[in-house]
């Protein structure tokens, strides 16, 4: 074979192999708040091999975050005003207002089982709670806070 048959083959070869070469994924084991910088970031790689990756992208600056059990959706607090929001987790995210949360909560919790959602509200003295997952239906339920003790997670 001379020499241009050698760079032939072997410009096919690269092209063949760009062509059919399979991408590469990492997997992602979940979702973490941080609340230092109130951004949402993945949990890439594998049990004992993990790192976190970059923020997800947002329409608007997260205030707050609680991600759900099967890691595929989050209520989150959106921008100075604090909208209820929730966030889908599929690649791209998608964020949509929560209907009948108003604006200013500042403290979100989950369920358990990521099937109700509870809002704290301290100027109004009130909780509100949306038992229906996906979690975009109205909230049908106000209760007063003063009736129930709130302790912080660190102190449990």
């Amino acid at each position: 074979m001379n020499r241009a048959g050698i760079l032939r083959a072997a410009f096919l070869w690269t092209i063949g192999c760009t062509l059919f070469a399979q991408q590469v994924h990492v997997p992602i084991l979940g979702y973490l708040w941080d609340s230092r910088f109130h951004q949402l970031r993945p949990l890439l790689g594998t049990p004992g091999a993990s790192a976190i990756g970059s923020p997800i992208d947002t329409p608007e600056p997260l205030a707050a975050a609680a991600i759900g059990k099967q890691q595929n959706l989050a209520v989150v607090l959106t921008g100075e005003t604090r909208a209820a929001g929730l966030l889908r987790l599929q690649s791209p995210a998608t964020l949509q207002a929560l209907r009948g949360v108003r604006p200013g909560a500042a403290r979100i919790e989950l369920s358990p089982e990521g099937s109700a959602a509870a809002f704290y509200f301290p100027d109004g003295g009130s909780f509100k709670w949306s038992a229906a997952c996906p979690i975009d239906r109205p909230i049908r339920w106000t209760f007063p806070s003063s009736r129930y003790a709130i302790r912080s997670p660190a102190s449990q």
